[in-house]
C-alpha cells in the first residue's frame, strides 16, 4: 500500500468521521482525502513529476497536513522546512535538493522572496492566503489548487521510492 492510499482507504471506511482538527477547522476523512487529491492534481498540472522534491514551508496547520498527502499522491518527495528557517538556509535547501515545488504559508512569503533572489530556480509555488493576498505574480494561490477537478493520479504515490527528505540544522 502506498502512503496516499492510507488516507484514501480511511476516507472510504470512515468518510464522515473527523480526521483532522487544526486552526479551528475540522476536516472529515472524505474532505481531507479530496483536498489532497485536488492538490496532487494541481501539483502534477504544474509540472511536478514522480521523484521531484517539493518543499513544505508552513507551521503546523491543516494546509501542511493536506500538502504531505498530496505530495505523496503526486509521487513526489516531501521536504519539510521549519517555519523559522532563514532565507539563506531556504535558498540552500532549494538548490541542494533541486526542488521543483514549494508550498508555503502566505505569511512566510517574504522569506521565500529573499531565498529566490539567492537561488533563482524555477519552482511551482503555491501560497496560502495571507490577509487575502498572494504576494507575487508567479505564485499561485493554495486555495485555487484545491479547486482543481477531483481526480486520482494514475501512477502517483510513493511506495519503495524516497518519500521524505529531511535537512538537519548542520546541513
Amino acid at each position: 500500500m502506498r502512503i496516499g492510499d492510507f488516507l484514501s482507504e480511511s476516507a472510504r471506511l470512515h468518510g464522515d468521521k473527523t480526521a483532522l482538527v487544526a486552526g479551528g477547522r475540522r476536516l472529515t476523512y472524505r474532505e481531507f482525502n479530496e483536498m489532497s487529491e485536488r492538490l496532487a492534481a494541481a501539483l502534477t498540472a504544474g509540472g511536478i513529476r514522480r521523484g521531484d522534491r517539493v518543499l513544505v514551508f508552513m507551521n503546523n496547520c491543516w494546509e501542511a497536513a493536506v500538502s504531505l498527502f498530496a505530495i505523496a499522491k503526486a509521487g513526489a518527495v516531501t521536504v519539510p522546512v521549519n517555519p523559522s528557517t532563514k532565507a539563506d538556509k531556504l535558498a540552500y535547501m532549494i538548490g541542494n535538493c533541486e526542488a521543483a515545488g514549494l508550498l508555503v504559508q502566505g505569511k512566510l512569503m517574504p522569506i521565500v522572496s529573499e531565498a529566490r533572489a539567492l537561488e533563482p530556480r524555477n519552482l511551482f509555488i503555491a501560497a496560502t492566503a495571507f490577509r487575502g493576498i498572494v504576494p507575487a505574480d508567479d505564485v499561485g494561490a493554495f486555495e485555487a489548487c484545491l479547486d482543481q477537478p477531483l481526480e486520482r493520479i494514475a501512477d502517483g504515490g510513493i511506495d519503495v521510492d524516497l518519500a521524505l527528505l529531511i535537512y538537519t540544522s548542520g546541513s
